[in-house]
């Protein structure tokens, strides 16, 4: 019988695809050795959005 054992460990590391900042709680040497997931921080999502919305609005 296979046993499935849950843990609190990230398999990923998550960064933010523009500035690459670190967006998981993980800002260690272990999380470098993970694999690397990608998100958008908040920072660039209010900055993409902004300029989504000035060249929608010159556009339309």
């Amino acid at each position: 019988m296979n046993q499935t054992i849950s843990t609190n460990k990230t398999v990923f590391s998550v960064v933010c695809a523009w500035c690459q900042k670190q967006l998981d709680d993980e800002e260690t040497q272990e999380a470098l050795d993970k694999p690397v997931s990608h998100g958008i921080c908040c920072g660039c999502r209010e900055s993409l959005m902004s300029d989504f919305k000035e060249k929608k609005v010159r556009l339309g």
